[in-house]
């Protein structure tokens, strides 16, 4: 019995100290907003304090669309018929949504929305105009606008470009004539099928609203916020605007899943009702725990005292015989 509670003790410890661990931890995913990491939001979220939105269906409860920006970085899930209606209510009442995407599922918004724009979804790759290499393209050609003023240069990571961009588009940035976009990271630029200039940031207007395409997800994350000119576009798309990151398109790692439950567990805990109930049941477990193994060991103690001292007698007669006495009073 002393083994089992051991036992039972031993995983009551690890599994307090996983979920500590996981409550502590902050989440690694892309994008999210807690995340401190150079694949993470933490910056923007300190700089244009937004306001998550798990389910799209809750952008009608938005109080001034025309007032109010709709972030979405890199969704790597479709959208729905319902995701389609509530992002085309929020255009229609003047909302503004920026779109940065490259090789997820943006497609299928715009193609709800009846869109022809689409990203194209190969690597854009620029030899000569870049950062750390041509993996990491500058943008240096801008259209005058409310959101390219001040601009110099942007600089994007694995991205991709936009296409079909006709009709009722209006680009706002391109790549340079050096620039090319490949299936893969190891053709070179004579190889390219494809050669730019390319458009890479457009705005098509919707209903009384706007939507900005940007065919780099990762423009805004901790790493790249800070080079070129890519905070200063940041501002020029969300400044004085009520913020949202839409986050319901995002597949969730194990570990965020696990702070979400605790989240929640959390938030139920500290309702009055459960508050008290749970004290209560934790009370009864440390009196169980407590006395009733203070018992069993006293019982234990004795037949084992009684061992030490005669080895060769039988333990499971001893011990009928002490609960025989326990029950008939005898001393």
């Amino acid at each position: 019995m002393k083994v089992r509670r051991t036992v039972i003790l031993g995983l009551g410890v690890a599994v307090i100290v996983v979920l500590g661990l996981a409550w502590a931890v902050p989440p690694l995913d892309d994008f999210r907003l807690e995340n401190p990491f150079w694949n993470g939001l933490s910056e923007l979220h300190s700089r244009i304090h937004p306001f998550e939105v798990s389910d799209l269906a809750r952008l009608d409860v938005v109080l001034k669309p025309s007032e109010s920006a709709l972030l979405m970085l890199g969704p790597s899930k479709p959208f729905t018929d319902e995701d389609v209606d509530a992002v085309r209510g929020f255009l229609g009442a003047g909302g503004l949504v920026v779109l940065a995407e490259d090789f997820g599922s943006g497609n299928s918004l715009l193609e709800g929305l009846g869109v022809e724009a689409r990203f194209l979804g190969r690597i854009l790759l620029d030899p000569l105009f870049k950062d750390k290499d041509s993996r990491m393209p500058r943008m240096i050609d801008f259209t005058p606008s409310p959101y390219t003023r001040g601009l110099s240069a942007l600089t994007f990571n694995y991205a991709t470009a936009l296409t079909d961009v006709g009709h009722g588009v209006r680009v706002l940035a391109r790549s340079t004539a050096f620039s090319y976009l490949s299936k893969d990271l190891r053709s070179p630029p004579e190889e390219a099928e494809l050669v730019g200039p390319f458009p890479v940031m457009a705005e098509v207007k919707y209903g009384g609203g706007s939507m900005v395409l940007i065919s780099d997800s990762s423009l805004f994350v901790n790493s790249m916020l800070d080079r070129d000119n890519n905070d200063a576009l940041l501002k020029n798309l969300m400044g004085g605007k009520m913020v949202y990151v839409g986050v319901s398109h995002w597949s969730p790692s194990l570990l965020t899943q696990v702070k979400g439950v605790l989240a929640r567990a959390y938030e139920v805990a500290g309702v009055t009702e459960v508050k008290y109930s749970l004290a209560v049941i934790l009370a009864v477990i440390i009196f169980k725990v407590r006395w009733g193994g203070k018992e069993m060991r006293d019982e234990r103690d004795e037949v084992e005292d009684a061992l030490i001292n005669h080895p060769e007698w039988d333990r499971a007669l001893l011990e009928r015989l002490k609960r025989l006495r326990d029950e008939h009073g005898v001393r």
